[in-house]
């Protein structure tokens, strides 16, 4: 649920037993997205890709540099062309960090997740779920 530019400078030195820490790169905030079994099997796939260069980035070309965004994007978008070929529905990348925002149990957690400087923002943006209310009588 992490923004796009927040992925793609992560360095496996951020990443420990405990999770991954993120420093925000829009709003300077400090983030540990705690480990689970799904977050090790990809970091566990991660690291097992080729070339064996030098590992400083997580996610990273075969020269071991970060991918830019616009490289991101072009691969992002060969992979969403072969999933609705398949029969899947397109989707952005953004998407994700949207329904990882908007799928969480409580806004407080949401806005945890989303690592925003502003409650307002997480409700304004990305409470897309519905609401359920009492009614006055």
């Amino acid at each position: 649920g992490q923004r796009q530019g927040d992925i793609l400078r992560l360095q496996w030195a951020q990443v420990t037993d405990e999770g991954i820490r993120f420093r925000q790169g829009k709003t300077g905030k400090k983030l540990l997205v705690g480990m689970s079994p799904a977050l090790e099997r990809v970091l566990a796939a991660s690291r097992a890709l080729p070339p064996d260069l030098p590992r400083l980035y997580v996610v990273r070309r075969l020269n071991g540099r970060p991918y830019t965004g616009d490289g991101f994007r072009a691969i992002w978008q060969r992979t969403m062309r072969k999933w609705v070929k398949g029969g899947g529905v397109r989707f952005t990348f953004h998407d994700i960090r949207a329904k990882c925002v908007s799928d969480s149990e409580t806004i407080a957690q949401a806005y945890d997740r989303a690592g925003h400087t502003s409650m307002s923002t997480t409700r304004g943006v990305y409470e897309r779920g519905e609401r359920k209310v009492t009614p006055l009588r």
